[in-house]
């Protein structure tokens, strides 16, 4: 199994309902990785609220970075403090998938 390195850029830590959360997504691995694709996920309270993925056969070697926006859903209850999280995921097949997140804070209106 090829080693696979996970990393999550967001454009900001906080977000108001009806904002959008840019993410840039990167996976790295030494060796061309077969995949169903990449997804990102916005979460709160242990349910995901927005997906988004791209869908392809493979990741090649080296460095990849896929882009995502995710918008911030209207009307979902604050939880923790407003803390949601973002979480990365490649979809690899017979095999476990690898992920990574980071926690944001979505704000009451």
């Amino acid at each position: 199994m090829a080693e696979v390195e996970l990393e999550l850029e967001l454009d900001d830590t906080e977000y108001d309902f009806g904002e959008e959360v840019d993410v840039s997504f990167t996976v790295e691995t030494d060796e061309d990785l077969s995949v169903r694709g990449v997804r990102v996920e916005l979460v709160c309270n242990g349910s995901v609220v927005q997906t988004m993925k791209e869908e392809f056969p493979s990741i090649p070697r080296g460095e990849n970075e896929y882009e995502f926006t995710l918008p911030v859903p209207r009307g979902r209850p604050t939880v923790n403090g407003g803390r949601w999280n973002v979480r990365g995921i490649v979809d690899i097949p017979l095999w476990p998938d690898k992920s990574v997140s980071k926690d944001i804070v979505v704000c009451e209106p």
